[in-house]
């Protein structure tokens, strides 16, 4: 059973069941369909709770590239059986609204917060998987 920790701002949506995806970059452990998994917050802290448990149903890679001169400009690529597509920005206001980033304003807000956290977090270039539940 692998467990997922999430951070507190996506918690609430994790243990509600709105956030149905979490992107995680490539680790030791790969997740696969059909694995248990369970849901932390505060993980390995006094006051790690637990969010719930569910069934993982797919499993992607993707890559986030970020490009342009603005700092949240950036193009998403999802790698499906080993070839690469790009995504439409109707399909990444989706995908970030999955991931639990949203706001007021859907669409450009969303976007722009989803590709500015993994710029920060991980720089101009990201790959990982997307686990699904």
């Amino acid at each position: 059973m692998p467990p997922l920790n999430f951070q507190p701002r996506f918690a609430p949506l994790v243990e509600a069941g709105t956030k149905r995806q979490t992107i995680r970059p490539l680790g030791k452990r790969t997740i696969k369909v059909g694995d248990r998994l369970v849901f932390y917050q505060g993980q390995r802290t006094k006051n790690c709770r637990k969010l719930g448990e569910a069934v993982c149903k797919s499993v992607e890679r993707i890559k986030i590239i970020h490009g342009g001169k603005m700092r949240n400009e950036g193009m998403v690529w999802f790698e499906i059986d080993g070839k690469m597509k790009k995504i439409s920005l109707c399909e990444l206001g989706i995908l970030a609204s999955m991931d639990g980033f949203t706001s007021a304003e859907y669409g450009f807000r969303a976007k722009s917060e989803f590709l500015a956290f993994f710029r920060t977090r991980y720089g101009n270039r990201f790959e990982g998987t997307v686990i699904r539940w």
